[in-house]
């Protein structure tokens, strides 16, 4: 994680997940011990007032699951500055073929009866 996202000590996550999920643990916890960066963690998830919660962590990268994006995205977008400081953190640190061409916020994820985002319908849908 670290290696594959160039994360180093001037990094810092933001993670809405408990530190007894896995996923807090790995991606969260010790990618940034690795990385000597620093993580935002909440002491537990609540959608309502996510995104100011984020632009005042002022995170250089989100560590999220399906079942919390599916959350997120029943909210409004999120605010147009975080959208383009994302935008603006990917064009520092990514390759360009692996930068976002565009960065669109979806009104609502198609999940399946356990949360999990299904791909197919949502890149259908973004496609229409």
């Amino acid at each position: 994680m670290v290696r594959h996202h160039d994360l180093g000590p001037g990094d810092r996550g933001h993670t809405p997940l408990p530190l007894f999920h896995v996923n807090a643990q790995v991606v969260g916890l010790l990618a940034t011990l690795l990385s000597g960066g620093s993580l935002a963690v909440e002491a537990r998830f609540d959608r309502d007032g996510y995104w100011e919660r984020v632009a005042a962590a002022a995170p250089t990268w989100l560590n999220a699951v399906p079942a919390v994006l599916a959350e997120l995205a029943e909210l409004p977008a999120p605010p147009e500055a975080l959208t383009d400081e994302l935008a603006r953190a990917c064009a520092e640190r990514l390759a360009r073929h692996k930068r976002p061409v565009e960065i669109r916020v979806a009104a609502s994820l198609p999940v399946g009866p356990t949360g999990k985002v299904r791909r197919r319908q949502l890149r259908a849908g973004l496609a229409a």
